[in-house]
């Protein structure tokens, strides 16, 4: 079997509120994000092409083992960890045709944090831009953390 994946960028550091990729060439199908740290407590969300209009939208899911929950958003940011936790998280973030011109963006992620919770999330950036940034936000300041963007061709 073919390998479809090929790591694009990746970045390792501690502290700051943003992760940036850019730059990002349009030769694969869709892109991975997979984030491996900590934020800070603080929400984390997801920006493309520096974006910050309301043209976006997520429904988010969570549980703990023992409850959960949901919430829509709408809002200048796609929304995919929520807040409050300042554990260990891995975040994987697929966003599908994202050099598509013709059709809007969407995205799919899942977040797993260490102590506290799991989380599903689906996305929509009401575009048709080719995505060439994707951005990283943390509403509080990232820990320690590992933060890389895989390319996936078509099989």
């Amino acid at each position: 079997m073919a390998a479809t994946y090929e790591k694009i960028a990746t970045t390792t550091s501690s502290g700051g509120t943003s992760i940036s990729f850019t730059s990002i060439p349009s030769t694969y199908t869709d892109l991975q994000l997979v984030f491996v740290g900590t934020t800070g407590a603080g929400i984390c969300q997801v920006q493309y092409n520096g974006d910050t209009a309301s043209n976006y939208s997520s429904t988010l899911m969570w549980g703990d083992g023992s409850s959960a929950s949901s919430q829509r958003y709408t809002v200048g940011w796609v929304f995919v960890i929520p807040g409050g936790v300042n554990d260990l998280v891995v975040q994987r973030i697929n966003i599908q045709n994202y050099a598509n011109t013709t059709t809007y963006k969407t995205s799919i992620a899942r977040a797993d944090i260490s102590t506290a919770s799991t989380s599903k999330s689906a996305q929509l950036w009401r575009s048709t831009s080719a995505i060439n940034r994707v951005d990283l936000i943390s509403s509080g300041t990232y820990g320690s953390y590992t933060a890389t963007l895989y390319g996936i061709k078509a099989a």
